[in-house]
Order: structure tokens, then sequence, then C-alpha cells
């Protein structure tokens, strides 16, 4: 098992205050054969200087250590994307700059990929934690892995249903996709639902494998000022016009869902998207999760 190279990837931008908790997380696996690349995107932090300190300290422990920098952000797509093409590992294993891996993470996923050679995208059981409030759940839904490429695809359509801190992906496999699509920001929503809609079955095995922070620089999280992450939003939005309305056109319900969403979030957006002077859209939000799920009682798949 220890053959394989794994090929750890840390995403990171502005990530000062976590980074070092991500790294001990990585140092601290059972599995040994690791990679450790870290692909950082224009932070204006003291991100890379942390990320150096620690690598110089930590190297010995490592197969091999890499530090990619970009001069200006690009988001998240193609960031992840130059630590993919630098990687060498069979498997790959994305993780933010302030997420944690459980000390079995890399193990338990290379014990999986041996007993499912099928296997190619590999989801485990993760824990969401928030560090101001110490709330915490974890989340992983068995019944979704049971199902065919096509089945996912339309689950994914309808409320999002994987862990993607937890993923750990065949290297081969990414790089016959060119990689993440860099026409988006976030790398996550269009690449899964392409997988899937292409046929390619998701696999999932539950056991606790990845510690996923929420906060407010997290890239789909508003801040405490503003309603609507904006730049999330509008990947959400060209996601739901290039590939779920073009694919879902049986489902009027599922595709009324995402129209909502969208009307919804525009309007606060051209409102001036603060929380403190529009009332009535906070009132329409929190209503919001509720008619979608009356909705989804009546979407059979």
């Amino acid at each position: 098992m220890e053959n394989n190279l794994v090929s750890i990837i840390v995403i990171s931008y502005n990530s000062e205050k976590f980074i070092l908790e991500t790294l001990q997380s990585i140092e601290n696996q059972t599995f040994k054969n690791i990679e450790l690349i870290i692909s950082d995107d224009s932070s204006t932090d003291n991100t890379l200087e942390i990320a150096k300190k620690w690598c110089n300290e930590h190297f010995k422990r490592f197969a091999k250590i890499e530090i990619i920098s970009s001069e200006k952000n690009t988001g998240i797509s193609r960031n992840a994307n130059r630590g993919l093409f630098a990687a060498n590992g069979k498997w790959v294993k994305f993780i933010a700059a302030d997420d944690i891996l459980e000390k079995n993470c890399i193990k338990n996923n290379v014990e999986f990929a041996e007993k499912n050679p099928e296997a190619e995208i590999i989801f485990s059981k993760m824990f969401i934690f928030d560090s101001k409030t110490l709330f915490g759940t974890e989340f992983f839904n068995k019944k979704f892995y049971q199902k065919t490429a096509k089945q996912q695809f339309l689950d994914l359509c309808v409320q999002w249903q994987i862990s993607t801190p937890t993923s750990f992906i065949l290297r081969d496999f990414l790089l016959r996709k060119n990689g993440f699509d860099e026409n988006f920001f976030i790398e996550d929503f269009p690449f899964f639902l392409k997988t899937t809609l292409e046929g390619t079955k998701l696999y999932g095995f539950d056991t606790l494998t990845a510690f996923y922070r929420k906060h407010s620089q997290s890239a789909s999280t508003r801040n405490d000022q503003q309603f609507v992450n904006i730049r999330y939003f509008y990947d959400v939005k060209k996601t739901c016009q290039e590939i779920i309305f073009p694919n879902t056109k049986k489902f009027f319900l599922l595709r009324l869902r995402w129209k909502l969403f969208i009307f919804v979030n525009e309007k606060i957006i051209k409102k001036g998207n603060k929380l403190k002077d529009y009332n009535i859209f906070l009132t329409i939000i929190n209503n919001f999760d509720f008619v979608v799920s009356f909705l989804y009682s009546f979407i059979k798949i």
C-alpha cells in the first residue's frame, strides 16, 4: 500500500490563521509516502512566509515538498490546477488551508481504493465545525453513493450531497479532464456535476477523514455585512445555465428551484446586498429552505 505515492495539495489564500494547523494534520498522517504541494493564490497576508518556514523545518517527513505561488489572485479552480499539474502521486488529495485531515485520512482512502479498483473519485465522512461557536456536525449520505452516476447527477442538481473537503481523486482521471474548469472561480460544483453527467460514478465510505472549518472568509460564505457571496453566486448561476438547465428539461420543479434561487439572490444584490436594510429579503431567505424542501418531495429521480 505504501508503494503508492499520494499528493496532498494545500489550496491557500490569506490563510495565515489556520495553515499551520492544516500542515500539522498532514504531517501527522499515518500513511507515510506523501508528496506535499502548497499552491497559494497570491495571498496578501503572511501565509507564504509561514508555510515556507514550516516546510523548511519538516521537509524530511515527505517524499517531496513544493510551494507554488501566483503573482495574482486567479480563483480556486486555477489555484487547484497549478497544484494538480505539479503533482506526481497516483492519487491527489486537495485540502483548503483552513481545513484539517484526520490522522488516518490517507491510509483509509488508499485502503478503500485498493478494495474498489473501479473507483476514480472517492468521498468520505466530513465533520463541519465553527471555531468561534464550537458547533459541529457530521456529514455523509450513504444512500447517495449507492446510486448510478446518472442518479447522482440529478441528486446533485437537487441538493449538494457530497463533502468536497474529503475528495480523493485519481490523478490520471483529473489529467484526462484537463483539471478543473478554469472558466469557473469555484472548482467543485461544476466539476462533479459534469463528471456524473458524463457517467463517472462517485464512491464513498462512511469513515471520518476531514474536518471542514466554517468561517466568514470561506469561499462559499457571505461576510457579516452581506447576504450573498457575489462571486460564488455568479458561479452557481453560470453552472445552472450551462450544466443544470440544459440537462434537466424534464424536471420542471428542479429548474424552478434554481430559478427561484437566482431570482431572489439577484434581487438582494440589486438592492445593495446589505442585511440591515432589506428585511423583506431576509424573510424570503429564511423561508427558502422550506419552499425548496416542499418542491423536493415532488421530484422523482
